[in-house]
């Protein structure tokens, strides 16, 4: 209700859809949404480099 202080806390949420670059944009125009964050999950590499994750060579998955 208007005027009442909401007590909900933020949550965070994964997902991979392919290039992030895409995903980012998109998650950014959804009301509600309070930060979009890029990243890699999974992966048998420390710290992969771009290149080395879109050839598939480090196991991770783009996600948001």
């Amino acid at each position: 209700m208007q005027g009442e202080e909401s007590h909900q806390a933020n949550k965070k949420a994964t997902f991979g859809g392919g290039c992030f670059w895409c995903t980012e944009a998109m998650l950014e125009d959804v009301e509600g949404v309070l930060d979009v964050i890029s990243g890699y999950a999974g992966g048998h590499v420390k710290n992969p480099t771009y290149r080395a994750v879109c050839e598939g060579t480090t196991g991770h998955a783009e996600v948001v």
